[in-house]
C-alpha cells in the first residue's frame, strides 16, 4: 500500500494512489456500464483530455473514462454540453472546505479548475462502488464537453 499525502489548493488528502488505480481498472466504462449517448460522448471526450486534466486525474489513480462514481449531462449551449458529477478515490481529506456542504459552498471555495473542468473534493458520499473501502473521498465536478460523436442526442430518442 502506497498512500501519498498530496496538496491541491486548500485541499491536503492523504491517497492510496495504487488502490485506486486497480480498482478503476476493474471498472467499465461510462459508456459500457450506461450506454446512454451523454455517456458514450463524454467516454470519447475523456480519452482525449489534455495532458494537464490527464495528469490531474492520474495523480490521484483515477481513470476518467471508468464509472466509479457519476456523470450528467444538464444543458447544450452551442456545440458544449454541460455535464457534472464525481469520481471516488481511496483516501480521506485531512484538510480543506467540502465542497457540497453547505450547497452554497461550491461557488465560494478556491475550485481546482483545469480546461472546462471546475473540481472539488467533498466526504458527502453517492453511489460508491461496493469494490471501494470505506475510507474514500469524492472528487465533484462541473465542466463544459464538446459534443463529439456522429450521431446527436435528439437522434437517439
Amino acid at each position: 500500500m502506497t498512500i501519498k499525502e498530496i496538496r491541491i489548493k486548500d485541499w491536503l488528502l492523504k491517497v492510496d494512489v495504487e488502490q485506486t488505480t486497480r480498482l478503476y481498472s476493474q471498472l467499465g466504462t461510462f459508456a459500457e456500464e450506461c450506454g446512454c449517448i451523454y455517456c458514450r460522448n463524454y467516454t470519447e471526450v475523456a480519452k482525449n483530455f489534455s495532458n494537464p486534466l490527464r495528469s490531474f486525474f492520474e495523480l490521484l489513480g483515477i481513470d476518467p473514462t471508468k464509472s466509479a462514481g457519476d456523470i450528467s449531462e444538464y444543458e447544450q449551449e452551442n456545440q458544449m454540453h454541460l455535464y457534472g458529477g464525481w469520481y471516488h478515490l481511496v483516501g480521506e481529506m485531512l484538510k480543506g472546505p467540502d465542497c457540497m456542504l453547505p450547497p452554497e459552498n461550491w461557488n465560494q471555495i478556491n475550485l481546482i479548475k483545469i480546461d472546462s473542468f471546475e473540481m472539488g473534493f467533498t466526504r458527502n458520499l453517492q453511489l460508491v462502488s461496493p469494490i471501494f473501502p470505506k475510507s474514500v473521498i469524492q472528487l465533484e465536478f462541473v465542466a463544459k464537453i464538446p459534443w463529439i460523436l456522429p450521431d446527436l442526442p435528439e437522434d437517439s430518442e
